[in-house]
C-alpha cells in the first residue's frame, strides 16, 4: 500500500489503575509520519480518547481520525477502562454506580503511566477526549511532578 507508512500501528497496552491490583487496557498509537520528524529534546503531546459507552469497546484497527492526530505528531491513547465490555464481567461491572469515577480515574492512570515509561515527561500537554455522545469536549491537561 503507497501511503502505509503513514499509518501508525496500535500497541497494546495493560496499565495499573489507581485502585490497588487492579489492571486497565488501551491502545496506544505513537505519532508517525515518514515527512516529519519532532526535535530531538521534545516529546509530543498526548492525546487520550474514551470510546462510546459507557460499556462499548475500543478496538486496535484502523480508524482515519486516529491517524489524522499521529500523522500530525500527536500520540494517540484510546482507552477501554473499566466497566469496558470485552474483559469479562468482573472488569465491566467496576462502572456500576461510578460512571464517570471509573472511567475518567482510569483514563488519567494511562496518561500517567505513558507520561512515566513510554513517550512522554512532564512538560507536555496531554488532551482528554471523552466520546460518550455529542456534544464533546477536549480538555487540556498539562503534568505534574
Amino acid at each position: 500500500m503507497q501511503y502505509r507508512s503513514f499509518f501508525s500501528t496500535p500497541e497494546f497496552i495493560e496499565f495499573p489503575t489507581s485502585s490497588p491490583g487492579q489492571k486497565a487496557y488501551a491502545y496506544f498509537y505513537p505519532p508517525l509520519n515518514p515527512m516529519f520528524e519532532g526535535l530531538p529534546d521534545e516529546k509530543p503531546p498526548l492525546l487520550v480518547k474514551t470510546h462510546g459507552g459507557p460499556t462499548a469497546e475500543t478496538r486496535g484497527v484502523l480508524d482515519l481520525s486516529v491517524q489524522y492526530w499521529t500523522s500530525r505528531g500527536w500520540a494517540f491513547l484510546d482507552v477501554n477502562y473499566g466497566g469496558s465490555t470485552g474483559y469479562g464481567r468482573e472488569y465491566r461491572e467496576r462502572l456500576l454506580k461510578k460512571w464517570g469515577i471509573v472511567d475518567v480515574d482510569d483514563c488519567c492512570s494511562c496518561a500517567r503511566f505513558l507520561v512515566r515509561f513510554i513517550i512522554s515527561d512532564s512538560n507536555s500537554t496531554v488532551a482528554f477526549i471523552a466520546i460518550y455522545k455529542p456534544p464533546y469536549f477536549i480538555v487540556r491537561w498539562r503534568m505534574g511532578k
